[in-house]
Order: structure tokens, then sequence, then C-alpha cells
């Protein structure tokens, strides 16, 4: 399930990622996914959801240049949607499939404002300020438990965010220790594995799991 899930996204090694120092302006990258028509299916919540995610743009635009980040393209909740309402044109592109993209990523961005609960754990782990849109009770937790900026949906499709504002108090090294934290619960929820007793290649007997 989700707590699983999270233990291997912790697990990954994938540690600090810096960005590229040549930059003049920061980079950030968007990942939403297309909450309104896969999640809880309402027209008129899609139409402000798709205005509030422009409003964060043209709020923030003259400070920062921004990248859309797609995890999961044409299928389940996929944020390949956003390219529906933005030039792609004038937008960097950003495809994640794998950890060589993810760490491509890691690399183009300074910054991320996500609705992808693996994506908000992934950027903790390069210690950027990641600015989670609270949609559902993993997302605000996720946000406590890691000192993560955060913003619930219903605040988000209503207020401009200053994005220089939400990011100002974000403390690496706090959630650098957060995430060790994990990392070593991690160590213990996975320690059952090293004590499997594997048996030879040519038995037929079953590997046993924990009890």
């Amino acid at each position: 399930g989700v707590f699983r899930s999270a233990d291997l996204a912790f697990a990954l090694n994938n540690q600090e990622q810096n960005s590229n120092a040549s930059r003049v302006r920061p980079n950030v990258g968007l990942c939403f996914i297309d909450y309104f028509r896969t999640m809880e299916p309402s027209a008129t919540r899609h139409t402000a959801y798709i205005g509030a995610i422009k409003r964060l743009v043209e709020r923030n635009r003259e400070q920062c240049d921004f990248s859309i980040v797609i995890l999961q393209e044409g299928i389940g909740q996929r944020d390949d949607w956003l390219l529906e309402i933005f030039d792609k044109q004038k937008f960097q592109v950003m495809h994640v499939t794998s950890m060589e993209e993810a760490t491509m990523l890691a690399a183009s961005v300074d910054a991320l404002v996500v609705t992808r609960y693996h994506l908000a754990i992934l950027g903790a782990r390069w210690r950027k300020p990641v600015v989670v849109i609270d949609h559902e009770r993993k997302m605000g937790e996720l946000a406590d438990e890691l000192a993560l900026p955060s913003v619930t949906l219903e605040r988000f499709l209503t207020e401009d965010i200053d994005l220089e504002w939400f990011t100002r108090p974000f403390d690496p090294s706090n959630t650098l220790r957060r995430c060790e934290k994990q990392e070593h619960l991690v160590d213990i929820n996975f320690a059952w594995l090293d004590e499997i007793a594997l048996p030879p290649t040519n038995s037929t007997e079953p590997v046993a799991g924990p009890r």
C-alpha cells in the first residue's frame, strides 16, 4: 500500500542533487494530476483547477521559469494533461519514467509544486523546496513529516500562491534529518529480507517470508 511504496521511495539511492548553477532564474517543476476528471469528477471544479494553475504561473513568472513534469501519460491520474492548457513551446517538458530521467529532473529544477506523493518524496530527498498541494490525507501528512511547505487544494483553488513566500522558510537541513529518520525506519521495515534463508538453486523448497 501507500506506506510500503513510500518505503521503496525512501530506500532509493538518490541523495542530494545540485541544480544547474548557471541558471539566472530558478526553474520550478509543476506536476499536477488530472484531479477533477479522474478523482472527483466535476466540470466546474476542473475549470477552477485550470484557473488556479494558470494563476500560479502568472503570479510567479517574473521571478521563475517553469517546467512541466510528467510521470504518468495517458493513463490513470495522468499528469500530461497540463500540455492541454499550456503552450509546450514555452515550457520545458520533463518525462520521468526511470531513475536516470529522475536524476536529470533533479538537476533541471530548483523547486517543485506537486500533487504527486512520490515526487514530493524525491524532491525532499534532493533537498529541494517542494510545495505540496494537499488534496488527500497522505499528502498533508507527508508535508508535515518532512517539513515541506504545503497548501490545501481548496486554498489553492481560490488564492494566489506566492512561491517565494511559501518556500522561504524551507530548511533543507531539517528536511534532511527527517528523511534520515524515515530511511532508518525503512531499514527496520525491510530487515526481515536479510533473514531469509535462500534455498540452493536446485531446490524446490519455497522461500520463507516474514511471520
